[in-house]
Parts: structure tokens; sequence; C-alpha cells
């Protein structure tokens, strides 16, 4: 039924929500490196926003959506290179963070 779709739908934005935010309160109660803290804020908050944004929309505007979407990814990839810190490996966890972001 419409009802149970509507339902079903609301829910799992919920535990979406719910689990990316419970993920971001376990790794500032598991670091100590107030750095790390704000990057994995900054990260998380994305990660549900964008949920939320891509999975709410309606089909006719997925193509705009998209390619907002990839200039996003693009501004991503740029910025893991600066926070690399132009080292050949990462000397600490944020500049591992932004290899991570640039690399995927």
């Amino acid at each position: 039924s419409p009802a149970s779709i509507a339902y079903n739908d609301t829910l799992s934005g919920a535990l979406m929500t719910t689990g990316g935010l419970s993920s971001l309160m376990a790794v500032n109660y598991g670091t100590q490196d107030p750095a790390m803290m704000k990057a994995m804020a900054i990260f998380t908050l994305a990660g549900v926003s964008g949920y939320q944004t891509v999975w709410g929309v309606v089909p006719a505007l997925h193509s705009p959506l998209m390619s907002v979407t990839n200039a996003i990814s693009g501004i991503t990839a740029v910025g893991g290179l600066a926070l690399m810190g132009g080292g050949i490996t990462p000397n600490t966890s944020i500049q591992a963070a932004g290899a991570l972001a640039a690399f995927l």
C-alpha cells in the first residue's frame, strides 16, 4: 500500500541519519585529536545530508542533480589533495583521510 511504502521510506531515512550521527559520536569519543574530530564531523554531516538530498529527489531532477554531484566530487578530490600536505606519505590522520578522499 502507498502508506506502507511511505512509512518504509521515512524509516530508512531516519535510520540512515541516526547511523551517521551515531558513528560521528563514536569517533569523537574515540579520538583525542581536535582536528580529527572536526574533519570527521564535517565528513559525517556531509554524508548524511548528501544521502538525504540524493534519495529525496524526484526522477525529473536526477540529471541536473548528478551534474552538481559530480562537481562536488571534484571539489572533494581537490580538497583531499590539499589536505595531504604535499608529502609522499601521510604523517597525520587528517592527511590519511585526505589521501583516502583523493584516491577513492
